[in-house]
């Protein structure tokens, strides 16, 4: 970005800008013995909020990635001078990405679709947390329109997966999927659906029985796991329903992606796509 460009330079940080890291493929976010003190180091908190900015607006496939540098602004190293270089480029070569949506149906054939997803302990650095991702749409057999998107690190370290993501589960429904059906409730003039997406089976049995095998829960896990059965079995318009791991939405919010072709499929189902690609043809969601 031409801005960020500038502030390097007039700090004297221009080889950094022109800088062609070698390691292209595989740039870790922390070195293993502490790494020297990063260049970046006093400007990444000021570049890493004007990235936030659009990424909360329409990249939600930044979020992750920023959500990641951003734990790091208070121990930044050389390898976050590098991870934030990479972002940048892919930022600059993906300038005409759009996120796209399409309605094509009465409000009467309108629900909403909830996906939540958590990735275990996948902050080594941080006392292995684990990172609770949410995606929220609007559907119809003939719209898709993502409403919000949240990617977020859980504050306790679990201790398995079926933890993370009954905690993810649960910051997706309180935080995104009960607000949101009060407010559509008004705009659709009807009680409006919601299904609930997700790819543990474990966890879908914790959610629908109320009850856990898991012994060591923490206080706040455990709260999660009573407050999730009680909305479920109280609301019928809340469903909660299996998905295939390769349909879960929320993926790209909790996982790093090391193939190219999983990275795109990822984010093809957020709808972000470039400008020369969009309204070719008009999706179904018939088979959701």
């Amino acid at each position: 970005h031409p801005a960020i460009r500038d502030r390097l330079w007039s700090r004297g940080l221009g080889d950094v800008y022109k800088r062609q890291w070698e390691d292209k493929e595989n740039i870790p976010l922390y070195d293993e013995d502490g790494g020297e003190p990063g260049k970046l180091a006093g400007i990444a908190s000021a570049v890493l909020m004007k990235v936030l900015y659009g990424a909360r607006l329409a990249r939600w496939d930044l979020l992750k990635c920023v959500g990641l540098l951003a734990s790091r602004v208070s121990k930044w190293t050389t390898a976050c001078d590098k991870a934030l270089h990479r972002m940048m480029c892919f930022i600059e070569s993906t300038k005409d990405h759009v996120m796209e949506a399409w309605v094509g149906d009465v409000k009467d054939e309108l629900r909403l679709t909830m996906f939540a997803d958590a990735d275990f302990a996948g902050d080594k650095k941080d006392v292995f947390k684990s990172t609770s991702g949410a995606i929220l749409f609007v559907e119809g057999p003939y719209t898709c329109v993502p409403v919000a998107a949240r990617s977020v690190k859980q504050e306790a370290t679990a201790t398995s997966t079926p933890e993370a993501e009954v905690v993810s589960a649960y910051f997706g429904i309180k935080t995104m999927c009960l607000p949101a059906m009060d407010l559509w409730d008004m705009f659709l003039d009807r009680p409006v659906e919601c299904e609930f997406r997700e790819d543990n089976q474990a966890t879908i049995q914790v959610i629908k029985t109320g009850k856990t095998t898991m012994r060591h829960l923490v206080r706040h896990q455990g709260v999660s796991v009573n407050f999730l059965h009680q909305c479920f079995g109280r609301d019928k318009h809340l469903k909660c329903v299996y998905q295939q791991t390769d349909g879960q939405k929320a993926d790209i919010f909790t996982k790093v992606f090391k193939e190219i072709q999983n990275w795109r499929h990822a984010v093809g189902h957020l709808g972000i796509l470039p400008v020369s690609y969009t309204h070719l043809t008009l999706p179904t969601n018939r088979e959701v």
